[in-house]
């Protein structure tokens, strides 16, 4: 990782939003093709509120490519955004191509889920959040109950 683009992620992570946007895009212009700084560019204007350019910067991240991780979390990013701006199909399409590709990460689950109940797909949503949380929780309470949450979980309606 560049020194510059370290510098961009430090200032967005310390709150220096404006400062690390004008960085990332300055680097966007010296770096065309490079997915990760498209990538980086597009989680500082999603942190700004400006939801409607972050989805230029992450939809050509992913053109671009990323290393795994990065690929992830664009993936997850792209969905909730395109979710957020009411895009509830295309949130839909791509948080099943990541779910495809990567299908034990649970934050695309996560957020799949959000998109399928703004669908209304509520059973479909509800069957990944129960599943989630009985694979995740560390709540004896609740593990007393597994047998039947699974249960439920397929047998919803």
């Amino acid at each position: 990782m560049s020194v510059p683009l370290a510098l961009a992620i430090k200032l967005r992570n310390e709150g220096h939003l404006e400062q690390s946007r004008e960085l990332l895009l300055d680097l966007v212009k010296r770096y065309p093709n490079d997915g990760e700084i498209h990538f980086y560019c597009g989680q500082v204007h999603d942190s700004m509120g400006l939801e409607k350019e972050a989805v230029e910067f992450y939809e050509k991240a992913v053109r671009l490519g990323l290393k795994e991780e990065s690929l992830k979390d664009a993936f997850v990013c792209l969905g909730s955004t395109y979710r957020v701006l009411g895009k509830y199909d295309e949130s839909l399409e791509v948080l099943t191509k990541a779910q495809q590709q990567f299908p034990d990460y649970r934050p695309v689950q996560i957020f799949l889920a959000l998109t399928l109940y703004s669908l209304k797909r509520y059973s479909e949503a509800m069957e990944i959040v129960l599943k989630n949380l009985i694979d995740t929780t560390d709540d004896e309470e609740l593990h007393s109950y597994q047998r039947a949450l699974k249960y439920y979980a397929d047998h919803l309606e």
